[in-house]
């Protein structure tokens, strides 16, 4: 990464595009971290599917309790092997990008139209644990709320001097 920042800082054609503070950002990014950042930056559009497990405050016994408690946050589809995988410290991960605006993450007031976007989450294993714990057949707790993660345009400009391939321009 550091190279790439180099690289693109000390060619005139592109310098403009070298941000400062990239340095910082790199810095600030485990191996694993920069490598789950790549491809979260490098999808298409810059927005994934993400989401929230909420248990409900309601039980059996009191069914219209108001609220509810975040067991997890900032899920995504992580996989290993082409295998979902658990991956709690990944939310940490988002929660580093979200501080260093590279991405945005919303939860409440935005998410996908396509439900198939969400298809994950049943066989998502925290998602999945959280059920087997927390639901009964006659009552569910375990509430799914969607969201959006997005790159933002410092995340993009990020993604296209320090990660992506150099391109034509750069060579």
């Amino acid at each position: 990464m550091y190279l790439n920042l180099l690289a693109a800082a000390s060619d005139k054609r592109v310098e403009q595009s070298a941000h400062p503070s990239f340095a910082d950002v790199i810095k600030q990014l485990t191996a694993v971290e920069a490598g789950a950042l790549a491809g979260v930056l490098g999808a298409a559009g810059g927005m994934h599917p993400i989401v929230e497990i909420r248990c409900r405050a309601a039980t059996p016994d009191v069914p219209d309790a108001p609220g509810f408690t975040v067991l997890a946050t900032h899920v995504m589809n992580w996989a290993q092997g082409g295998r979902q995988v658990a991956a709690p410290e990944r939310s940490l991960f988002v929660d580093n990008w979200v501080r260093q605006g590279l991405v945005t993450v919303t939860y409440d007031f935005q998410s996908f139209t396509d439900e198939a976007r969400y298809a994950w989450v049943d066989t998502c294993p925290p998602i999945v644990e959280a059920r087997e714990h927390l639901d009964t057949q006659e009552f569910k707790r375990v509430e799914i709320q969607h969201g959006v993660l997005k790159a933002t345009d410092f995340g993009r400009a990020f993604y296209r001097v320090v990660i992506a391939p150099p391109t034509e321009e750069m060579k």
